[in-house]
């Protein structure tokens, strides 16, 4: 399968090498490089000659063309295609006989296939078949070869461990006398600092302490850390005074002692440290060694804030946004967190960033809380890396896009921050940004389910609840959805509630069902109360109070709650629980038929029918029944049927009449059937069919409709 070129090159490899004319492989290497990426049989005839050879004996000096083409297919049919065999190609199999041509050419000619002068050869004379028998010349031939291709491996694998080993050895040689000489380094260091600090020079007691504090060229000791740390202080150092205070609000070296802690933090604060000012400011702000006072907290924290102390800026900010020793004002919250955030400190960064998410102390950007959430984000800061996935899965300040989403959730979530964990959950669970998985959903649901996060306890129950990514298991969920609960999550606690009503997963209890609804219904969930409601009417698990239960009902009504708003329509307009009142019924009929619930819309067009609460409209009386009848209710199906039978609100029409009466009727609404069957019986919108009258009548009677029974 070789093109012209590739030939002539193989050729001239095959012939060329046998008669030893490339000294060295990289000569035959280079002039392989033309063809040898481009055709596998060039490539497996490269490996099997030169096995990574780096000297000539290994080249393998063929009998015979054929020769040649069998050791290759050998090789390569085992190593790559079982389909493939290979054979000479008919001008090399003209153009030699290996075994003449060692006779007919001199050592250093020229290759064969570019002498110009050569004559035409004949046919060739055949080629006996090649022996390959166990124990032929060839077979043996080949054994050598594998032998000492093995050989050259393992010798090959020696030399790169021994070198490994010298590379590792000169490394370690390397780091010891690095070591040493910096041990030397140091030694000299303290030598001086040791004389420098016992002559009476602060700096140098200072800095001896510090090595002594951190093992630095000496062993660590916290005793003489302090000593130095002292004899520094005494003498006004201000840095010496201010890493003593620190060993005593810490027990470094000493007992600890606030007290003696924030007197020696406000000896170096009195001098211009910024970060004395600024713990002296926290001793304030936290009482600790001192009289809490945010007046006093407050001006060291300005004090730091002022020289650039990042920790002052960033407390400072604090107290200006809960007003606390200074005026209330977001606004230089807001400014002091900038130029905290400007210096690089992440907190600082995350909290700029929610200030411009809400518009507090800023004007609101979300490009701008993007750009500082990013920034505290690439440091680290897991609830900027959460915000930031919030931001990406929104489409708020930045293009929407759930992959970058799905990634920052991840970094938040790997480092433990749970609301990311559940998200994460979240977006395995729906596909989003991810290939949808289940497993990985339940996973993350439950990292953040056992640190405590309700909402992620919430959603691993209602797994359970539906048997998505896990067996079915009603206990399961009863038992995440009460730990929900109990942290106060609402929509666990609701359904926790229906839980308990039907004996899902837990033994039927009214008076826990009613516990877990009042519990939701008082945190304002419209569905709580309306599970409340429904229970003080009935009194189950309670007593029946019908009053209770209107209140309930009219909270979840004013949420919006249509079922609500209809019930309590109803109440309202039998006096139920509520003082009777027509017009408090329609209103929260209407309420209820403008969300489209087709119940109210059908009771509303009764008051318009019948002048209850309202002023007595036909035509809007039927506008409310079409309403309901096209949601597929069956009695303002029937009753939109009666309408167009008797052209009330609407122009007679008694083909709409039986229309409707059959939409009804195929509902099972029995006078809806009844209807239909006096149509067929009369012929009125229909041709007359006392079968059909008939069959109508009967499946109305056979609900126990006495009008059709007697009919």
């Amino acid at each position: 399968e070789m093109s012209p070129p590739e030939i002539a090159v193989f050729q001239r490899f095959v012939l060329d090498s046998h008669y030893k004319k490339y000294r060295d492989a990289d000569a035959v290497r280079d002039m392989l490089d033309e063809i040898c990426d481009r055709h596998d049989i060039v490539t497996t005839m490269y490996e099997l000659i030169f096995a990574e050879c780096r000297d000539m004996p290994n080249i393998q000096a063929f009998l015979s063309p054929e020769d040649c083409a069998e050791v290759l297919t050998s090789n390569f049919v085992n190593d790559k295609n079982n389909d493939i065999k290979l054979y000479p190609s008919r001008e090399l199999s003209q153009e030699t006989k290996i075994r003449r041509m060692s006779q007919e050419f001199p050592q250093e000619s020229e290759p064969l296939a570019s002498e110009p002068d050569r004559e035409p050869v004949t046919e060739p004379e055949p080629v006996p078949a090649r022996d390959s028998s166990p124990g032929s010349p060839m077979e043996e031939q080949l054994r050598r070869m594998e032998e000492e291709l093995r050989r050259k491996e393992e010798e090959l694998r020696r030399k790169e461990e021994e070198l490994r080993q010298r590379e590792a050895e000169s490394r370690r040689r390397e780091m010891l006398r690095l070591e040493e000489r910096l041990n030397q380094e140091s030694r000299q260091e303290i030598e001086e600092l040791t004389a420098g600090a016992e002559n009476g020079d602060p700096q140098a007691q200072t800095r001896l302490a510090e090595h002594y504090a951190d093992g630095n060229g000496v062993p660590q000791d916290w005793k003489k850390a302090v000593r130095w740390y002292r004899r520094a202080a005494e003498q006004g150092d201000a840095c010496g005074q201010y890493r003593l205070a620190l060993c005593y609000y810490n027990g470094d070296g000493v007992e600890p002692a606030p007290k003696v802690a924030a007197a020696w933090f406000r000896k170096a604060a009195e001098q211009g440290d910024s970060d004395a000012q600024n713990e002296l400011g926290v001793r304030f702000a936290n009482g600790d060694g001192v009289r809490k006072s945010w007046v006093q907290a407050v001006q060291w924290y300005r004090q730091a804030a002022e020289q650039g102390n990042v920790f002052g800026q960033y407390n400072l900010a604090w107290r200006c946004y809960n007003g606390q020793g200074t005026e209330e004002s977001p606004e230089q919250a807001a400014e002091w967190f900038r130029k905290a955030a400007e210096q690089g400190y992440a907190d600082a960064q995350n909290e700029l960033a929610i200030r411009y998410a809400n518009g507090d102390g800023v004007e609101q950007s979300w490009e701008q809380a993007v750009y500082w959430y990013r920034k505290a984000a690439e440091q680290g800061n897991s609830n900027s890396q959460y915000w930031l996935a919030r931001c990406y899965s929104t489409g708020q300040g930045v293009e929407q896009d759930p992959v970058q989403a799905t990634a920052w959730y991840r970094r938040a979530a790997e480092q433990g921050f749970a609301d990311a964990q559940n998200d994460l959950g979240v977006q395995y669970a729906n596909g989003y940004g991810v290939e949808q998985d289940w497993e990985q959903a339940i996973y993350w649901y439950r990292k953040a389910a056992e640190s405590g996060n309700a909402c992620s306890q919430n959603n691993l129950a209602w797994l359970y609840f539906n048997g998505q990514g896990v067996e079915q298991s009603f206990e399961e969920a009863v038992y995440w959805f009460e730990k929900a609960a109990t942290r106060g999550y609402v929509d666990a606690q609701n359904i926790l509630g229906v839980c308990y009503a039907n004996g899902q997963g837990v033994e039927q209890n009214w008076e826990q069902a009613v516990y877990w609804y009042r519990k939701a219904a008082e945190q304002g969930d419209r569905y709580g109360q309306s599970n409340l409601s429904w229970c003080c009417y009935n009194g189950q698990g309670t007593d029946r109070s019908p009053e209770e239960s209107a209140v309930w009902l009219e909270r979840a009504a004013g949420q919006g709650d249509n079922d609500a708003q209809n019930v309590l329509g109803i109440r309202y307009a039998n006096g139920d629980g509520v003082e009777q009142d027509q017009e408090r019924a329609v209103y929260w009929y209407r309420k209820a038929a403008e969300d489209g619930l087709s119940c109210a819309q059908y009771n509303l067009s009764l008051c318009y029918y019948n002048g209850n609460g309202v002023e007595r409209s036909l035509e809007t009386s039927a506008f409310w029944l079409r309403k309901a009848a096209e949601q597929g209710n069956s009695d303002a199906q029937n009753d939109l049927g009666v309408c167009y039978a008797n052209g009330e609100g609407v122009e007679q029409d008694w083909e709409q009449a039986v229309y409707w009466y059959r939409k009804a009727a195929e509902q099972g609404q029995c006078v809806g059937q009844r209807n239909l069957s006096r149509c067929f019986y009369n012929g009125e919108g229909v041709s007359r069919s006392l079968e059909e009258s008939i069959f109508w009548l009967r499946k109305s009677a056979e609900q126990g409709y006495a009008d059709a029974q007697n009919d």
